[in-house]
């Protein structure tokens, strides 16, 4: 009987508070600084056993002016137009999902974690609506269409990943990298063959294989200019210059032989071995 003489009071005194002094009897927490004035009238968001209906936010906080504009601007805030995408989406239709309010007046403790998921499907599937205020300006990302995932997650934009398998036998490395290619006579030359050179992985370390046109061994570890002696490009070359390469002993040598074309010396000697030749020019 004492007992429930307790309880009947407790419950009594517990609706009282509610009723007549909401904020001190049920109040979790201090709002955030944009709702200050609002912080002795609950009634102003929430509605009574319906909890905080969206309309009650947005009845303050349209859609479209969300991350354009706001009355109470902390220290570095800067518009996010992205966020007008976000919250057009249906999934945004629970604002309390991912804002708190009542943990204090801070702002930076007004937002929960953002979970990508409470997005509807078709929105998930389109990063461009929330985020292509973000997409950066430069041209692998201006050719890149909408296929975001292919590279990013959802959980931060970087690290990425590119998988260039995904264009290969149908995009030229030109396509996306021209800008990017060294302004000398070596890539001038070397046209598009960049997989010569580079793999898909990094751009450097890179692999020039000098002996598909000449064998660079022991005898012949010389500086490029040695034999390209014309700046600007590598196609050209010389043997003269070194040791008995002389025009006149290499005529010599030649004559005999029935050789005429003395210039291209490594369409005969491409192993670098003064006994390979074909002889047949």
């Amino acid at each position: 009987m004492r007992a429930r003489t307790v309880f009947l009071l407790t419950l009594l005194l517990g609706t009282a508070l509610a009723v007549f002094t909401p904020a001190s009897a049920l109040n979790p927490g201090p709002l955030v600084a944009g709702h200050a004035a609002l912080a002795a009238d609950c009634l102003g968001c929430h509605v009574p056993f319906q909890g905080t209906p969206a309309a009650r936010c947005t009845a303050c906080h349209a859609p479209d002016s969300i991350g354009r504009t706001r009355e109470v601007r902390p220290a570095g805030w800067e518009p996010r137009p992205g966020l007008v995408g976000l919250h057009r989406s249906p999934g945004a239709a629970d604002c309390l999902a991912c804002h708190t309010d009542h943990a204090g007046a801070d702002p930076a403790h007004a937002t929960r974690p953002f979970a990508h998921d409470g997005l509807a499907a078709a929105d998930r599937e389109r990063c461009g609506s929330c985020h292509e205020a973000s997409r950066p300006a430069d041209a692998t990302h201006e050719r890149l269409t909408d296929e975001c995932a292919a590279c990013h997650t959802t959980e931060a934009w970087t690290p990425a990943q590119f998988d260039h398998q995904r264009f290969a036998g149908s995009r030229r490395c030109a396509a996306c990298h021209d800008a990017d290619r060294p302004d000398d006579g070596l890539h001038a030359d070397a046209a598009a063959n960049c997989a010569d050179c580079h793999t898909t992985r990094a751009w450097s370390p890179a692999d020039f294989a000098h002996e598909r046109y000449f064998v660079l061994d022991r005898d012949h570890n010389a500086r490029c200019a040695t034999c390209h002696d014309q700046p600007g490009t590598y196609r050209t070359y010389t043997c003269y210059g070194c040791h008995e390469h002389t025009p006149r002993n290499i005529l010599g040598e030649h004559r005999e032989e029935g050789i005429r074309n003395l210039a291209d010396c490594v369409r005969c000697h491409r192993s670098a071995s003064e006994h390979e030749g074909r002889g047949d020019d």
